[in-house]
């Protein structure tokens, strides 16, 4: 054996080399037969799992259509929120708002303004020939005086919705006294609008003025000044939440003329909110069906038919008007109530939601709501 071994060395290497070279191939084979099977396995997983996604996705095709048309939602609302805040802002005319530019006085000092104030707007009316009613006749409706139209002197005991007030001063807190002061104010500029549409030909009575009650004292004094909003309450922006606002009721006894002229001198934060106007047949109890003249005052009075009709001769014809107005105080609209009050906004709809403020006019909070 050991001869043969030395004679045939060469041969005996090759044959365990060769023998070495199989046994690791055929470990080399088992081992990638092993890997092959891991791939084919781990393919048909995934094979399966994006047959499920392809089908997920086909299932959600139109997600692609919602997104482009909630992007373009999105657009609309926030031009219609920029408008909405346009609006807002336009309406309460925060420059020439008397509730947003008072400036703080005491309930004494407010005391003396109304006193003074009675004194202007009394004076006002007669400079401009406006009609007052005495105290002891107001009244909503209207009598057969009312079609009279020689012009009285200015009452000099007309409280302009103030009657309760003039020449006592309850005890009122800084903040009724506050809104009387400003709606005192507001009442000077409505007596100016109603100066300021009357002349020589086109004369203005004034049956009512009337307001809102501002607090607890102001309700145990304000009397038959006192305006009940409830017949009303369906027209008024302060059915809005956030919308703040007072409300007058102005009745008046006028031509067509001066209203016109009334109406276009009220701008923003007045806002006509109801106009009620009665032509003067309405207001008396003249009959034309039924009148039957007097021709002889010592005969039998003159069958008139039933066809015949009588009209009364007036030179101006004058109607009783009805204004309601809605005086814009203040607007607490914020759209960091939308975010705060939304529990399901995340990072990412977050920064949409920035984007749309942004868009929308509403870019000062932005730095709020990335601080929260």
């Amino acid at each position: 054996m050991k001869i043969f071994l030395k004679n045939n060395l060469l041969l005996v290497v090759i044959f365990f080399l060769s023998l070495i070279i199989f046994i690791s191939l055929l470990t080399y084979n088992f081992h990638l037969s092993e890997q092959n099977q891991t791939l084919i396995s781990d393919l048909k997983i995934k094979y399966e799992t994006s047959s499920e996604k392809s089908s997920i996705i086909k299932q959600l095709s139109f997600v692609d259509k919602d997104f482009v048309f909630a992007t373009q939602e999105l657009e609309d609302m926030a031009n219609n929120e920029k408008l909405l805040n346009n609006l807002l802002s336009r309406l309460l005319n925060v420059s020439e708002n008397l509730f947003s530019n008072w400036k703080s006085k005491s309930t004494e000092s407010v005391n003396a303004s109304l006193t003074r104030k009675f004194s202007r707007w009394r004076r006002s009316c007669v400079n401009a020939s406006i009609s007052l009613p005495e105290s002891g006749s107001l009244s909503p409706s209207l009598d057969s005086s009312f079609l009279q139209q020689e012009n009285k002197p200015a009452a000099n005991d007309f409280g302009f919705s103030f009657t309760s007030y003039d020449g006592s001063w309850p005890n009122f807190n800084n903040s009724e006294a506050k809104l009387l002061d400003i709606q005192s104010e507001i009442i000077t500029e409505i007596l100016d609008s109603i100066c300021n549409s009357a002349d020589d030909n086109h004369t203005i009575s004034i049956v009512s003025l009337k307001r809102e009650s501002v607090g607890k004292t102001d309700d145990l004094s304000i009397g038959t000044d006192e305006l009940e909003t409830d017949n009303y309450k369906e027209f008024l922006l302060n059915n809005v939440s956030g919308v703040e606002s007072f409300v007058f009721e102005i009745v008046l006894r006028c031509q067509t003329y001066s209203l016109r002229k009334l109406v276009n001198n009220f701008r923003s934060p007045f806002l006509l909110r109801k106009i009620e106007i009665s032509p003067f047949d309405e207001l008396t109890s003249f009959d034309s069906e039924t009148f039957s003249p007097q021709l002889d005052p010592f005969g039998s009075p003159s069958i008139v038919k039933q066809t015949d009709k009588f009209l009364p001769i007036v030179s101006k014809v004058d109607s009783k008007v009805v204004l309601v107005y809605e005086y814009i105080t203040e607007i607490n609209k914020s759209a960091l109530e939308l975010y705060t009050s939304n529990e399901n906004i995340n990072d990412s709809t977050k920064k949409i939601f920035i984007k749309w403020l942004e868009d929308s006019g509403n870019s000062k909070i932005v730095s709020d709501i990335k601080n929260l």
